[in-house]
């Protein structure tokens, strides 16, 4: 007699895992405003933050950015049934961005990062596997109140040390181009809480720019203090192009491959 295996596909019911969960599904609206400092990084602070499956083609030193945000964000998703997680909040970000590869695919990876909202700490870390640790900030000047032609700094402090864009100094209405991009996010997820191998893949992240805000160009001061094991650690003191962007409009995770 012929013998055919079943499959039995357990249904698991909202909610799911508790009641109490930290964020709700993607997609995700992000508004606010951002200053992005670009500068250029030693080869050797790339290679150190990357998997050698990441690193994009060598040179002596490359072009890096430090991003640091003031963001508001919604959730697009459906509640979920039983589950009290917020769908609205608050939050402020640092975040280290280098060029990268996976394959054929080209993007930067976001190597460090830091916020003040633990919801969107939860949400960053479990969803996307975004390296999300806390840090606390101090963002002054007229930029972060409304004024998008003038900022005058923003500072990030953390376990690890502080990083800051000093010394801004913006021109309104400069043609500066778009924020979109590609974000390549490794990921590492532990099998049988860890007694069975982990798995890994790279998230293909592509953010719909809605509305680019009012953008503007100028130049900084990107000031690192971090401990000297940390990978950017041997960075000091850096001029830097800077652009700001006010009341920008981007959805987040609407848009994701895995490779």
């Amino acid at each position: 007699m012929a013998h055919s295996d079943s499959v039995t596909t357990v249904v698991r019911r909202e909610p799911w895992p508790s009641a109490t969960e930290a964020w709700m599904d993607p997609p995700w609206l992000m508004t606010g405003r951002s200053l992005t400092a670009w500068f250029m990084a030693p080869w050797d602070c790339v290679e150190a933050s990357l998997s050698p499956d990441l690193l994009p083609d060598h040179a002596p030193s490359v072009r890096v950015r430090l991003r640091l945000y003031d963001l508001a964000y919604a959730a697009l998703s459906e509640d979920r049934p039983g589950v009290t997680a917020p769908r609205s909040g608050r939050f402020r970000e640092a975040v280290f961005g280098v060029p990268a590869r996976s394959g054929d695919v080209v993007g930067e990876v976001s190597v460090f990062m830091w916020a003040d909202g633990g919801d969107y700490i939860a949400w960053g870390r479990e969803v996307f596997g975004w390296p999300v640790l806390h840090g606390s900030f101090e963002l002054d000047g007229a930029f972060w109140d409304g004024d998008a032609a003038r900022a005058t700094s923003a500072r990030m402090s953390s376990a690890a040390g502080s990083v800051a864009l000093a010394d801004v100094r913006l021109d309104a209405g400069n043609d500066v181009g778009s924020p979109a991009g590609v974000w390549l996010t490794p990921r590492r997820r532990l099998e049988r809480a860890g007694l069975d191998d982990d798995s890994r893949d790279v998230l293909v992240v592509r953010p719909d720019v809605r509305r680019p805000g009012q953008l503007s160009s100028g130049t900084c001061r990107v000031v690192v203090d971090l401990e000297s094991t940390h990978p950017f650690g041997s960075l000091s003191t850096i001029d830097a192009e800077v652009v700001g962007a006010a009341g920008f409009e981007i959805v987040v995770g609407a848009n994701v491959d895995v490779i």
